[in-house]
């Protein structure tokens, strides 16, 4: 009984939290599952850029994007300068 009241405790605070909107604000979305295409419904998509473009490589969750770390660029021409308020690395 004491382990049922416990699990209840546990369990009414998330279920009284508002449910949050993840699409609001998201500029893109890059699942870098072999590609630079915008996952999102914006169509902000990449292009890889460089002597050597980037490729893929295996990331903990699925591919990561891999750089030479010499000149390779990925773009992404249809992203506003302003979205995201300032300069930005990743």
């Amino acid at each position: 009984m004491r382990n049922l009241f416990i699990a209840i405790l546990l369990l009414l605070p998330a279920s009284s939290l508002p449910a949050q909107d993840l699409d609001a604000g998201l500029v893109a979305w890059y699942r870098f599952d072999g590609s630079f295409a915008d996952a999102s419904p914006n169509g902000h998509d990449g292009s890889a850029s460089g002597p050597t473009t980037p490729g893929f490589a295996v990331g903990v969750h699925g591919q990561a994007a891999s750089f030479d770390g010499v000149d390779d660029a990925l773009r992404f021409p249809g992203i506003p300068n302003n979205a995201f308020g300032s300069a930005f690395t990743i």
